[in-house]
């Protein structure tokens, strides 16, 4: 941890503590110390075979002392890993209002996922307060590559969970990759989840492709091969424009939306 004592700045590393002995680093030099710690803060410091007496008065934030010797006073500051991060957070909290953040100590060995990846995300709210200052942040507990085929199998099965399907209600630009995306494959929706998925265009995500499909079908625009299985439908050849909002799955969806 750093600690700042007026406009000296020291990084300290507790190495040992056994009863009164304590053995510490301070800016990487070893030292050895017997400190006996008394009532209302203060404490005797043996070390080198001098001793010292001093008086710690902490402060509010808990963080902060002033400490009182013989001689002098001085305030010391110490700035652990927990008050670096409110520091780094008050100094931008104005930009960390859309943000989420995560204080998590330790060690990242390895990240594997990239730009543009979709991740499901755990985590926990929490109060924040600092200097009378009150706000809400969201720490992470746990993260992984989001995985679509629970709800993409649901949407398949025709076991729509409205709750979580309706924030990927289609729109039109959405229905016009689909549709293009299955005359670039031969008119014909894959046989598997696994290969429906692999189906999906560029530009939207496989739970809202496979609300595509069912739409298509409900419609008419799909035929299916299988009574009440989307898996293998064709393309019905010249189909006529329909009325997308029409469909009773997508007022499902939006009702759920509003």
């Amino acid at each position: 941890m750093e600690i700042h004592i007026g406009n000296r700045v020291a990084e300290i590393e507790l190495v040992s503590k056994e009863d009164n002995k304590v053995v510490l680093t301070i800016d990487g030099k070893t030292f050895e110390a017997d400190v006996v710690m008394a009532e209302n803060g203060n404490c005797n410091i043996l070390m080198d075979g001098r001793s010292s007496n001093a008086q710690l008065i902490r402060k509010e934030n808990g963080k902060s002392y002033k400490v009182n010797t013989h001689y002098s006073s001085f305030n010391v500051e110490i700035i652990d890993s927990q008050a670096k991060y409110l520091r780094m957070r008050k100094k931008g909290e104005e930009e960390q209002n859309d943000r989420i953040t995560s204080p998590m100590p330790g060690k990242v060995v390895s990240f594997a996922v990239k730009a543009g990846d979709k991740v499901d995300i755990a985590f926990t709210p929490q109060i924040n307060e600092f200097r009378l200052r009150r706000s809400v942040q969201l720490q992470i507990t746990a993260m992984r590559l989001h995985d679509p085929k629970p709800l993409c199998g649901m949407i398949l099965e025709d076991e729509l969970p409205v709750t979580e399907a309706s924030s990927y209600c289609p729109d039109r630009s959405a229905f016009v990759k689909a549709w293009r995306r299955l005359q670039a494959l031969g008119g014909s929706v894959a046989a598997d989840l696994d290969g429906v998925i692999r189906q999906c265009p560029h530009g939207i995500e496989p739970e809202r492709f496979c609300i595509c499909l069912m739409v298509l079908c409900e419609l008419g625009l799909l035929k299916t091969v299988k009574p009440g299985s989307v898996f293998g439908a064709k393309m019905v050849s010249g189909s006529a424009k329909v009325n997308l909002e029409s469909s009773e799955l997508i007022k499902r969806l939006k009702a759920r939306r509003s």
